[in-house]
């Protein structure tokens, strides 16, 4: 299993680990093949998120719209 890790040195090259223990600089090459991303994939998780986010921001303001104003401020 490739294990990637940030190694805190002066360069900001990405380095992983094998299975010995060693580090190995990771090339250029080697990203290309860490993920594979259909289009689909993509406008899945926008939509998603787009959803999830209107989602939480409608109950608040659906429950806030359905009380006094007025209560609520001398709670406050």
């Amino acid at each position: 299993m490739l294990g990637l890790r940030y190694r805190l040195t002066t360069d900001s090259d990405y380095y992983y680990v094998d299975n010995d223990g060693n580090w190995n600089k990771l090339t250029d090459r080697m990203v290309g093949d860490l993920i594979a991303t259909e289009w689909w994939h993509v406008v899945m998780m926008i939509l998603i998120s787009t959803a999830l986010s209107v989602i939480a921001g409608f109950i608040p303001s659906r429950i806030a719209s359905r009380k006094d104003p007025v209560t609520c401020l001398r709670t406050e």
